[in-house]
């Protein structure tokens, strides 16, 4: 079956208008609730994932976990069910950007705008953080934004709950490159081998990092990114905006610590720091008067160009070469052509020492 063969049909009560995203595991479409007479975002599972049953069951459990979360900045689940042999879920069709989307337009977003949306997401994750549930996939494709302008965290597909049973294995990672913590690449370097909520907080710093500075922390190909993010610092924010006050800087070595233990003990004291590096003048809290729900550009009617797909890697590393954490230079990604050589050798070492099966790669 083709994405666009469910347009102008019926599944259950709700009648598909349009494809208005695609992503991993599933494509999204505007919809009309037949029975309540609305609009609403209709997110499919990709009928090739149907035989696979953990796929199913994350599916559906990205209903449960969403729904256990009433937040003002998490977008709200309304329906979870089946028909005509397809899994599907529901919720709040608005008519904002996603932060991919923004980026994509604008490149990166002033200071005052940074602030505000770290205190958005970090009220997010913490709500999700006290309910015991990680994320595991904070990236600007998973951050939409409504009608005011409020950001809404989406897309619990691959949250953990620290209470329920795994359903990927210790040997599996999940995440997406650009923005995945140490640990969920390495499990050896969590705290007691166990992920928790610090994961979240290393991908805020790193979804920060580039909304901030206009730049990804490491940039080049997936195992490039994979061994910087083991073993290296991103470049201070600084060395692309000069003139940032010295203390931002340093919030975004802590809240990007390799140790766990080393980064901030919370989503909101890492957004609080962030805007005390700033001054008093970005202090200011968060009005509750968003009207939550999950928010589809309009320019998504168009085949979606900055969704990045959630990268799933197998198995994890067996070890990791010791090596100091060191700050990076600001990498000269521009000529692509002198990548090639560093590839190259990354991908050896990877394989060779890391053990990663790089083949592995999937979309998740």
């Amino acid at each position: 079956m083709r994405l666009n063969d469910l347009i102008n049909q019926e599944l259950g009560r709700y009648r598909v208008e349009a494809l208005i995203g695609r992503g991993g595991m599933a494509a999204v479409y505007r919809a009309f609730d037949t029975r309540l007479q609305r609009h609403v975002a209709l997110k499919v599972l990709y009928p090739q994932y149907l035989a696979d049953d953990d796929i199913v069951e994350r599916f559906r459990r990205e209903a449960i976990t969403a729904a256990q979360l009433d937040h003002p900045h998490i977008a709200p689940i309304y329906d979870v069910g089946d028909a005509e042999g397809l899994f599907f879920l529901t919720m709040k069709l608005l008519p904002g950007p996603s932060l991919a989307e923004l980026l994509q337009r604008e490149q990166r977003l002033p200071a005052d705008r940074v602030v505000r949306l770290a205190s958005e997401l970090a009220d997010a994750l913490d709500a999700a953080h006290q309910r015991g549930i990680i994320h595991r996939d904070i990236k600007p494709g998973n951050v939409l934004f409504d009608e005011r302008d409020k950001a809404l965290l989406t897309d619990f597909g691959i949250a953990k709950s620290l209470d329920a049973p795994a359903l990927t294995e210790s040997s599996v990672i999940v995440g997406t490159p650009d923005y995945i913590a140490p640990e969920q690449i390495d499990p050896r370097l969590a705290p007691y081998g166990k992920l928790d909520h610090r994961a979240d907080l290393y991908s805020l710093g790193a979804l920060l990092y580039r909304t901030l500075t206009g730049h990804r922390p490491f940039d080049g190909p997936s195992q490039v990114v994979l061994l910087a993010h083991l073993q290296m610092a991103p470049p201070p924010p600084s060395t692309y905006l000069p003139d940032l006050p010295p203390a931002v800087d340093a919030v975004f070595a802590q809240a990007m610590a390799k140790r766990p233990t080393d980064r901030y003990s919370t989503a909101t004291a890492l957004a609080q720091a962030l805007a005390a590096s700033f001054g008093e003048q970005h202090m200011a809290g968060v009005d509750d008067r968003t009207e939550v729900g999950v928010v589809f550009p309009a320019a998504a009617l168009r085949r979606d160009p900055h969704t990045q797909p959630t990268t799933q890697v197998a198995p994890a590393p067996a070890e990791v070469a010791a090596a100091e954490v060191v700050t990076a230079q600001p990498p000269p990604y521009r000529n692509r052509a002198a990548l090639a050589p560093l590839a190259a050798l990354v991908t050896m070492v990877l394989i060779g020492v890391l053990g990663i099966n790089l083949a592995s790669f999937v979309q998740s």
